[in-house]
Parts: C-alpha cells; sequence; structure tokens
C-alpha cells in the first residue's frame, strides 16, 4: 500500500461492479498511486524546467489522468484490464467471466508486420462488461470577479485551485453508452504544491436518458461529439461518493453542492 500526502474518508466501503464486489480501500490505493505517480512526474519534469500540465492543457489533463488512474486500476483489481485501444470503450474491461476473457484473448487483436495490434471494431465498443473512467475539475459560476481581484486575471489557469468556486460536478462523454461510470474528481491541491490530484471518487449505474442528447462535432472545427450528465445523472453519481478528502475547506465545499451531508 502507498504512502498518501492527503487523507481521505471513505464513504461505501464496497463498490459493486457489474456483478463484483470492489473494496474502496483498494481503491484508495489506486487513487494514492496515482496521486503520488503524479507528484513524481511533477518532480521530473521540474528539473527540466518543463511545466508538464500546461502544455497537456486542461481537456488533455483530464484525459491523461484518467488513464493514468485506469492503469493503476487494473494493476490492483483482478480481471480487469485497460482497454488496449485508444479509441476503445470502456476504458476498463471486465474479464471475469470465460466468455469475455476468450473473446479478448481470441478476437481482439491481430498481428501485422509481426506486432500485436488491437483491433478497433472488436474494442469500440467491447460488447461485454466494464467501467467507463471519466475525470471533472466541476463547473464554476460567479467567479470572475473575485479571481481578478485576486490574481488579476479572470480566467483560471492550469495550477489554480477550483474549489472555493464549485458549484457543481459534471462528468462529459463522446456518447451516451457510459453505463458503469467512475467518476473522479481533482483539483490542483494547494498542500502539494498546486499539482493535479483526486480529490474524490463517485460511482453509479447509468442509463442512457441519465446523458443530454450528443452535440455532434463540426467536420470544419477540432470540437467533438459531446454529451454531458442530465440533473437525474449528476444526483445519482453525487450520492455514490466512495470516498473524499479530508480537507475542511473540500468538505465543506462537497456538502454545499449536495454532495456530503
Amino acid at each position: 500500500m502507498s504512502q498518501s500526502l492527503c487523507n481521505y474518508d471513505i464513504h461505501k466501503p464496497e463498490l459493486l461492479v457489474n456483478s463484483k464486489t470492489l473494496n474502496t480501500q483498494e481503491l484508495l490505493d489506486v487513487v494514492t498511486e496515482t496521486n503520488n505517480y503524479i507528484l513524481q512526474l511533477t518532480d521530473l519534469f521540474t528539473q527540466m524546467d518543463f511545466n508538464l500540465f500546461e502544455i497537456t492543457g486542461q481537456r488533455n489533463l483530464s484525459g491523461l489522468l484518467g488513464e493514468i488512474f485506469s492503469t493503476f486500476f487494473s494493476m490492483k483489481f483482478d480481471d480487469f484490464v485497460n482497454n488496449p485501444h485508444p479509441d476503445g470503450r470502456p476504458d476498463i474491461l471486465d474479464l471475469s467471466d470465460d466468455i469475455s476473457k476468450n473473446y479478448y484473448t481470441n478476437e481482439c487483436f491481430q498481428i501485422i508486420d509481426g506486432k500485436t495490434k488491437p483491433i478497433k471494431s472488436k474494442l469500440s465498443p467491447f460488447p461485454y462488461d466494464g467501467i467507463e473512467v471519466k475525470c471533472t475539475i466541476g463547473s464554476q459560476r460567479n467567479y470572475k470577479e473575485i479571481l481578478k481581484s485576486r490574481i488579476g486575471s479572470d480566467t483560471f489557469n492550469i495550477g489554480i485551485p477550483r474549489i472555493e468556486y464549485l458549484s457543481d460536478l459534471v462528468w462529459w462523454a463522446h456518447h451516451i453508452h457510459s453505463k458503469s461510470l467512475l467518476g473522479l474528481y481533482y483539483d490542483y491541491y494547494e498542500n502539494v504544491n498546486f499539482a493535479p490530484q483526486i480529490m474524490a471518487v463517485f460511482y453509479s449505474n447509468l442509463v442512457s436518458t441519465d446523458w443530454s442528447n450528443v452535440s455532434l462535432g463540426n467536420p470544419n472545427s477540432k470540437k467533438t461529439s459531446n454529451t454531458s450528465l442530465t440533473k437525474n445523472g449528476k444526483n445519482k453519481m453525487k450520492q455514490n461518493c466512495l470516498l473524499s478528502i479530508n480537507d475542511p475547506l473540500y468538505y465543506n465545499q462537497f456538502k454545499k453542492i449536495g454532495i456530503l451531508k
């Protein structure tokens, strides 16, 4: 078990993923390993006078954190593996039965020029169970004037904590098929020199109507199709907080937006 620089409260001892019961303490180990790895990356790039997270950008940073978390998750829990295709879904595959395991082993890869390559059509979507992992830094309202008086800018740059301005949590996706959703909330944590850290974890089984209508991307721009949780979908997630950081600032703000009581 890794030693975390943050302390957490566990709110639910177990989570039921598909038909498998997972221990939340082990999930906390995954959070700790992810956070520590991010700090190691921060130190390594700081030695090069290179800000990894500024270069990555806010949108890509959320994806990066999710990928790191998913990797440690698959290392911690037996029968779960990362979806090997970059466009695959769900993010983590559940291979806990022989049917899904045989399909994954025998159908999902091909040999090209002597190298094993994942087959997109078999992995996007994977026809059996799995977990979607989505990150959010939350939604903020009425922050521009306060932020400008504090830092001289009304824009949240990389490395500025958002918790004081947090008004809600919402997760985004490219489709409405994210059913078993493991939602991560992260922020730039002051106690570790404003590095991004996972501050809370949520999990819920969703249905397609928990997602808003998909907005199609413009082929002439970088914008891709996207959807976000409806009010009902957000409430499902917020009512299923598995663990959260034991820090008064975050605890009080979580209470204000209806996560903790």
